[in-house]
């Protein structure tokens, strides 16, 4: 029997192999970090109205948050954390699988 930590780490798994190299390569580019950044908060203004979706998107702006602090350097993430964070962000921008 699964459970559900070990699907959680298999879900992150995945998403590592699928977007992995464009977060390593994120990390090390503040500029397309910020463009990252913008296109969710597109997409966050696009989905962010309908109430089915509010409680979903809400992580999101944190995650804006602490990047943001990261880089301007008010608050320094591990390296992994700044990785599962853009990680979260390159997934709700790129288009369903």
């Amino acid at each position: 029997m699964t459970t559900l930590k070990s699907k959680a780490t298999e879900m992150i798994d995945k998403a590592r192999k699928l977007y992995g190299k464009q977060v390593e390569v994120l990390v090390k580019k503040e500029e397309q970090v910020k463009e990252l950044m913008s296109n969710t908060i597109k997409k966050i203004g696009k989905v962010g109205k309908d109430s089915r979706f509010v409680k979903l998107v809400m992580p999101l702006g944190v995650f804006i948050r602490m990047i943001k602090a990261h880089f301007y350097g008010s608050h320094k993430l591990a390296t992994s954390t700044l990785g599962l964070l853009l990680l979260g962000l390159v997934y709700f921008v790129s288009p369903s699988i």
